[in-house]
């Protein structure tokens, strides 16, 4: 949703939660209306968006897929070595994955855990290593981001150190839901 709020997201919220099943939604870089847990749990439970969860530091098991992930950041937007700010928000985002995922092995420690990202942490050969370090150290094989958009040759799928990454921008997908596949990942559209 490009609202500001909750009072202009809402409209957004209510098609998504229209929409058959259940939804679970992490956050982008654009979700400026995006609060805490509680006050997105609340708003839906006050407009009756009972289809709709949260990824935020926390973790599903659902249809037999244990399901982690964080925001993630990447290494376009770091602007040296030394950029203070690159740091603060890749660390913040690397604790919050670490947080998806240590809750992910206390819902099913023998669950296989299936990461969605926003933001890759592969993209053209730059490497967010501290996101990278993290799904490596969690046994993560499988990850699933957004955000790259009008990037339309890039392939759907591809590997990068014993992980899987598979692009669902929406755009790329031509607005389609893709099917999440727990044996391995679904491309076709």
């Amino acid at each position: 949703s490009w609202g500001m709020g909750f009072d202009t997201a809402a409209e957004d919220l209510t098609f998504i939660h229209n929409l058959p099943g259940r939804k679970i939604i992490g956050k982008g870089n654009h979700d400026y209306w995006w609060q805490t847990v509680t006050k997105l749990t609340d708003f839906c439970a006050q407009n009756c968006l009972s289809t709709l969860s949260f990824l935020y530091n926390n973790a599903y098991f659902e249809q037999n897929a244990l399901i982690c992930g964080s925001r993630g950041w990447w290494n376009e937007e770091r602007l040296g070595p030394s950029d203070t700010e690159y740091a603060k928000i890749v660390n913040r985002e690397a604790a919050r994955l670490t947080l998806s995922l240590e809750a992910g092995m206390r819902l099913r420690p023998d669950a296989e855990p299936l990461v969605f990202l926003h933001f890759p942490p592969v993209f053209r050969g730059s490497v967010c290593t501290e996101i990278t370090d993290i799904l490596h150290r969690f046994g993560v094989r499988r990850v699933w981001f957004g955000h790259i958009h009008s990037q339309y040759d890039l392939p759907p799928v591809f590997a990068h150190e014993d992980i899987e990454y598979a692009l669902i921008s929406a755009d790329y997908l031509n607005f389609r839901p893709l099917p999440v596949d727990t044996c391995r990942h679904n491309t076709k559209v």
